[in-house]
């Protein structure tokens, strides 16, 4: 929750997940409850229960794939926070 934390300190209402979070259901339902809506983007989507997001984006769509791949290189480039995280 640590991440959660981070970015709640910095007023940030949007989390945008890249091939991952579908199994971060605490995580999602944490960041919720502070007031930051989740999007997932992931290919991993199984099961029939989902994490509370926003928005769930299956990958394995090429268009969404390249989109996805698109904008985590944009937000990595140009935030600092991105390079904390990874």
């Amino acid at each position: 929750m640590e991440g959660v934390d981070l970015v709640s300190s910095q007023n940030v209402t949007l989390i945008i997940t890249v091939d991952c979070g579908i199994s971060n259901f605490d995580e999602i339902a944490y960041a919720h409850s502070l007031g930051i809506d989740t999007i997932v983007l992931d290919h991993h989507i199984s099961g029939d229960s989902l994490p509370p997001a926003l928005a769930i984006i299956d990958q394995r769509s090429l268009v969404v794939g390249i989109l996805s791949s698109i904008l985590q290189d944009a937000v990595l480039s140009q935030s600092t926070l991105g390079a904390q995280i990874q």
